[in-house]
């Protein structure tokens, strides 16, 4: 996987603002999409399916 940071202008031209660099995938993948993972009984997987509602 690859990654290359730019910015483009109102006009549309793009700027490079980082050359592209090679990503190592992750190895595993947080269970929420908040960073940092939420702890909170709600979202926390391990938390009974009463605290969840």
């Amino acid at each position: 996987m690859t990654i290359k940071v730019y910015r483009v202008a109102s006009d549309g031209t793009r700027r490079t603002l980082r050359n592209e660099q090679a990503v190592p995938p992750a190895d595993s993948v947080p269970a929420t999409a908040g960073f940092p993972p939420c702890t909170c009984p709600r979202c926390c997987s391990s938390a009974p399916a009463e605290a969840a509602r």
